[in-house]
């Protein structure tokens, strides 16, 4: 009878009957075959033909696992989560290319994990009361902003929301359950840090502390920042004042003066009797007088406040964890 061979492997199962010896040398092989395959898996090693034989799938889900082999667990076999790869990626990418701090511009509306949204609320430890974040991640954060900003700029508060004063460390307060503002970045635009006074870039009400805020979103201008600048024409009116009258003295003969001499004709102005003008000799003023003049130049405008937002588009400030 010849000799046959294992289904999966092809191991020789020698002929029954035959000499010891060509039992001996087959079992042999058959052994050291099957060392060498048992051998294989406990190293994790798969046969590049039978992987490659696998089917292949196009999208990895969430849900799907990975083989692995725990190295904290003496190497042994278990499986993980793609999601849990993804997220463990995103992880080191997160450190890689943001730090504690950081801030970025984002249009979604809620905060992403590792991240808050730059809104005035408090952050601190898990006892804080932080209306942003109560929990032991924000650290880092709290000692940045801690140390970086005054109280004036970011008053720290008591777990209860309360002003306090700040300790003698950003982790004093920290330990202390105190809880630090976020910066309030709402309808605000940033400039850049002019601690440089050779440059003095930032005039009042803004200044050269780190945080500081001012600006106004309208203005009313005042007299002296007008330009120089001419009126439109109005209306302008003169109106009669003061009483007066003119003495005419007439020559000595003449119809209007038939009696001969100089006689004085006193009239008020604009009241006179006619006289002929060719026996008038002269008018003496009598009576000072002055015109006034009412009226007003052309005007324009209300007085109102102008808007100073430059063109804007709304989003959100996040800050890094």
């Amino acid at each position: 009878m010849a000799d046959s061979v294992t289904t999966n492997y092809g191991w020789v199962k020698p002929e029954v009957g035959g000499s010891g010896t060509t039992w001996g040398n087959k079992t042999n092989a058959n052994w050291d075959a099957l060392d060498t395959k048992v051998k294989e898996l406990e190293d994790e090693k798969f046969q590049a033909g039978s992987l490659h034989a696998l089917t292949a799938k196009g999208t990895i889900v969430d849900g799907d696992e990975l083989h692995i082999a725990d190295s904290a667990d003496t190497f042994a076999d278990k499986k993980v989560l793609f999601s849990t790869i993804k997220s463990t990626i995103k992880s080191y990418l997160d450190q890689w290319l943001y730090a504690p701090g950081d801030m970025k511009y984002s249009l979604v509306k809620a905060a992403p994990s590792g991240w808050l949204i730059a809104n005035g609320n408090t952050i601190g430890n898990a006892a804080s009361g932080g209306t942003a974040r109560a929990n032991a991640d924000t650290a880092v954060l709290f000692a940045i902003l801690w140390d970086n900003f005054a109280q004036t700029e970011l008053p720290i508060q008591t777990s209860t929301g309360a002003a306090s004063t700040r300790g003698a460390s950003a982790a004093a307060d920290y330990a202390a359950n105190k809880r630090m503002p976020l910066p309030d970045i709402r309808g605000r635009v940033v400039a850049g840090w002019d601690n440089l006074t050779s440059v003095s870039r930032l005039t009042a009400p803004l200044d050269d502390t780190f945080g500081a805020t001012g600006g106004a979103s309208s203005h009313t201008l005042a007299t002296n920042e007008l330009p120089t600048h001419n009126h439109d024409a109005g209306t302008i009116a003169t109106v009669s004042a003061g009483a007066h009258t003119h003495t005419m003295n007439m020559t000595t003969s003449g119809d209007d003066n038939p009696g001969g001499g100089n006689n004085p004709i006193s009239t008020s102005g604009g009241g006179a009797t006619p006289v002929n003008p060719a026996n008038y000799i002269a008018a003496n003023s009598n009576g000072d007088h002055v015109h006034s003049i009412t009226g007003s130049t052309g005007n324009a405008g209300s007085g109102a406040a102008h808007n100073n937002t430059q063109p804007t588009i709304i989003a959100n400030v996040l800050i890094k964890l």
